[in-house]
């Protein structure tokens, strides 16, 4: 490597401009305390965790199905009954999902029943 040093210049010619851009909207602003956006929170953790619940136990359940498809010995009593164990889990996981759903949903609805719309009064 040289030991010349490189000359940068500006001849002032065009580059890029930037031209800034202001964009408003008119957004509502609901009074939420903080105890409601936490209760909030734990229906939105219970739906993701009994439905994450669910998808496993059908999982299990498909996996059990294609093996006992799959295998040339017909299957035990344990097998059948541990398939009927996953099927009867799903269905619970995603009824108690369904029901944090809708009382999320319940309560979402009761926060803006009691809300005053203040453009109005």
């Amino acid at each position: 490597m040289s030991s010349s040093t490189r000359k940068t210049t500006y001849d002032g010619g065009s580059g890029a401009v930037y031209h800034p851009l202001h964009i408003g909207r008119q957004v509502k602003i609901y009074p939420i305390q903080e105890h409601e956006l936490r209760t909030i929170g734990v229906f939105n953790s219970m739906m993701v965790l009994w439905c994450s619940v669910g998808s496993s136990a059908i999982a299990l359940l498909l996996s059990c199905i294609w093996d006992m498809l799959l295998s040339a010995d017909p299957a035990g009593a344990p097998a059948v009954l541990f398939a009927v164990a996953c099927a009867i889990v799903a269905v619970i996981s995603f009824c108690l999902a369904m029901y944090f759903r809708k009382n999320k949903s319940d309560f979402l609805e009761q926060i803006l029943k009691e809300t005053e719309d203040g453009a109005n009064g």
